[in-house]
């Protein structure tokens, strides 16, 4: 038997391949006995850096509630609470060389809380955010190419909501998620039919009282996912419901575990992922975990190397080739970001690690067509400023 030595080179990180092999035998005979061998690559992953998506601190002043978004041919949107404008709302996307207004700048009626960002398949970007001018009601709107417009009736001025999450399904419906806080903040799901909202409520959401870190994803099925931490189980519980789009029905996915919830997301083959933190110190960190459903549907944890010294775990798959990323700041390395990436048995370092240049605060992360990954951050180097990376 003799060894076969080769070399593998320019694949991409973290990326399945295939290679098959046919053994010859001497002369011109060759054996019909083929091996094939599919691997994930990840040694690359970390020879790559972390770029600046133009200038770092670009926010006109401090801002809160972060969301990032990347539309369908790769650009990168970002919208804000900034205190430059009464801590309205600023949404910002990249031409290619600097961050350019979409729409006014601080177009919000009031400061805005919880602002969450979409876009759709056709470009369209949707925002909701609880604006203050308005006692906390639910706000959504679209951006129409010109200016922002509301997206259906405005919601009663009875309504109050907080932890806003936004959901577009693969057939373009749009979700609207809070946690209501005239209902004593039981999880509310709204979905957007063209032209009104209407409420997909479920007994089950009144078993939960005083929600929060509610987040809500849409599978390529159809299937709603929604993420939450509750006082009416535990306030370190996560609990998670799903959407059956043929019945119409929530149901409860998995069982229940200790963690703060992060967010959850689901890859184009339809498998849920929550990204959550479980607080072990006094000054409230602690581990960070990604769980997904195993064959007896319960939530288990997936593979090694995270933090357990770790703030506001984030995690987003790529739609190119569903890998799985996290990001989160770490207490240990002086709050600087960490994104890590899946292997397919541990967590690996994505790119050069605590690349930020101090500090950082909520970070989040996105994964565009292509595989590229960016993260937005609070950037306390750069007055609390905004700050877009992304892995080149």
């Amino acid at each position: 038997m003799k060894r076969l030595n080769f070399a593998l080179q320019k694949f991409i990180a973290a990326t399945l391949f295939s290679i098959a092999l046919t053994a010859c035998n001497v002369g011109n005979q060759t054996n019909s006995n083929t091996s094939q061998s599919t691997f994930k690559t990840s040694i690359a992953t970390e020879s790559q850096t972390w770029q600046a998506v133009g200038t770092p601190g670009f926010s006109a002043g401090a801002v809160e509630f972060q969301s990032l978004a990347i539309a369908p041919d790769g650009t990168p949107y970002i919208a804000y609470k900034d205190d430059a404008y009464d801590g309205k709302v600023v949404v910002m996307k990249f031409d290619g060389k600097n961050w350019v207004s979409v729409g006014t700048p601080g177009f919000s009626a009031g400061w805005a809380l919880y602002i969450d960002l979409a876009i759709g398949s056709d470009g369209t970007p949707y925002i909701t955010y609880a604006d203050d001018n308005n006692y906390g009601q639910p706000t959504v709107l679209k951006f129409d190419g010109f200016n922002w417009v509301n997206i259906g009736p405005t919601f009663s001025n009875t309504v109050v909501g907080y932890y806003e999450n936004l959901a577009i399904s693969s057939d373009g419906k749009l979700y609207l998620a809070y946690s209501d806080v005239t209902r004593n903040y039981v999880p509310t799901v709204m979905e957007f039919d063209g032209k009104q909202w209407s409420n997909l409520d479920s007994y089950l959401f009144y078993n939960y009282y005083r929600t929060d870190n509610q987040s809500l994803a849409a599978g390529p099925n159809g299937a709603l996912y929604l993420t939450f931490n509750t006082a009416a189980v535990d306030s370190q519980r996560v609990i998670t419901l799903v959407f059956n789009p043929v019945n119409r029905q929530w149901s409860t996915s998995g069982n229940y575990y200790d963690g703060t919830v992060g967010n959850v997301v689901v890859s184009s083959d339809g498998i849920p992922y929550i990204a959550s933190m479980n607080v072990t110190s006094l000054w409230g960190c602690g581990q960070v975990t990604v769980k997904t459903l195993n064959a007896k549907q319960q939530w288990q944890s997936e593979g090694n190397g995270l933090s357990d010294m770790a703030f506001t775990p984030r995690m987003a798959v790529s739609p190119k080739d569903n890998i799985q990323y996290i990001t989160y700041l770490d207490q240990s390395l002086a709050n600087k970001i960490t994104v890590m990436t899946f292997d397919g048995k541990n967590w690996i370092n994505a790119g050069n690690q605590f690349f930020s240049d101090g500090g950082v605060g909520s970070p989040t992360i996105e994964v565009a067509p292509d595989g590229t990954v960016y993260v937005a951050y609070i950037d306390y180097a750069h007055g609390s400023r905004i700050t877009v990376m992304r892995l080149k």
